[in-house]
């Protein structure tokens, strides 16, 4: 399990490298790391090959069900979606809640960062009101605008440091 780990550190920080100096995080990285989610759970889970995939498959589709409306409203980009199916394949079910958990908690305080520093909070917070009513109203359009660019945040880095915190804490 331990390979597990190390392999989801390693996806997350490349993943990271990628989304800061690029702003996309290669497909190549991703299908590679749920590929050897896969692979790696089948053979080295104490539970049986069967169980490993049972665990992995869950793992991955977890965060695809979660997130898949969130990238249909274009509020993330495939390549996130795609990291953290790849991540959730390597820590299994239920260990991508915790990882899920500890990247929303830094993505979370990182926006907070983003719109303090470039936009105000307030009027970000007025926008997301406004973009619900119009979904609640049927009116569906995607949450990011051309405009917005400056508040665009690498969402990869909030998930390294949830993998790490899901690695350090039990």
């Amino acid at each position: 399990m331990e390979y597990m780990k190390l392999a989801a550190l390693l996806l997350a920080a490349a993943a990271a490298f990628f989304d800061l100096r690029t702003g996309k995080i290669p497909n190549r990285l991703t299908f590679s790391g749920l590929g050897a989610g896969i692979v790696l759970s089948c053979l080295l889970f104490p539970g049986g090959a069967f169980q490993g995939l049972l665990g992995s498959l869950l793992g991955a589709g977890l965060p695809f069900l979660l997130l898949f409306l969130p990238f249909c409203l274009r509020m993330i980009g495939a390549g996130d979606v795609k990291l953290l199916m790849a991540l959730g394949a390597l820590a299994l079910w239920p260990g991508i809640l915790r990882l899920l958990f500890w990247t929303l908690i830094f993505g979370s305080v990182i926006s907070l960062g983003i719109m303090a520093g470039r936009t105000g909070i307030l009027p970000r917070i007025r926008y997301f009101v406004g973009y619900m009513r119009g979904l609640f109203a049927g009116i569906v359009e995607p949450y990011r605008q051309a405009d917005m660019k400056t508040e665009t945040m690498h969402f990869a880095v909030p998930v390294l440091f949830g993998t790490v915190l899901w690695l350090m804490l039990p």
